[in-house]
């Protein structure tokens, strides 16, 4: 969702969702009861703005991709005729630097995290709207 927002330049418009939206989110996608729980706490204790689109857990991952953002490997395409330019993911190799220049060191873990908002950030870039799940 925040990937998509992003790559259309929407993300500013997203409206935020409230705690009870986030929490029928958590329990559509599948979260056990005790990921439920842990959602409900963070809705009760913090301070913040309502929910928009990342969760706290990923917020490391959206970090992580927003210092890279401008990284990415393209190509140049025919698409009906038309020239265009497909993003195919991002240089990792600039992104490395962009990286370390902001104390951003990524472990496997977060590094799965970021790939999934990489792809969900290409597709969209490339005007793909179905939704792909890893």
């Amino acid at each position: 969702m925040a990937a998509r927002a992003w790559a259309n330049a929407t993300l500013a418009d997203q409206p935020q969702v409230a705690d009870d939206d986030a929490l029928a989110d958590a329990s559509a996608a599948g979260l056990d009861a005790a990921a439920q729980a842990a959602i409900a706490r963070w809705a009760i204790d913090r301070t913040g703005p309502a929910f928009c689109g990342v969760w706290p857990d990923n917020a490391d991952a959206v970090a992580a991709f927003l210092a890279a953002a401008s990284q990415w490997r393209t190509m140049i395409a025919d698409r009906n005729g038309r020239i265009v330019t497909r993003f195919l993911g991002l240089d990792y190799a600039g992104a490395a630097i962009a990286w370390s220049a902001r104390g951003i060191e990524p472990d496997s873990d977060l590094f799965d995290r970021l790939t999934v908002i990489e792809m969900a950030a290409r597709d969209a870039l490339n005007g793909e709207t179905g939704v792909m799940l890893p």
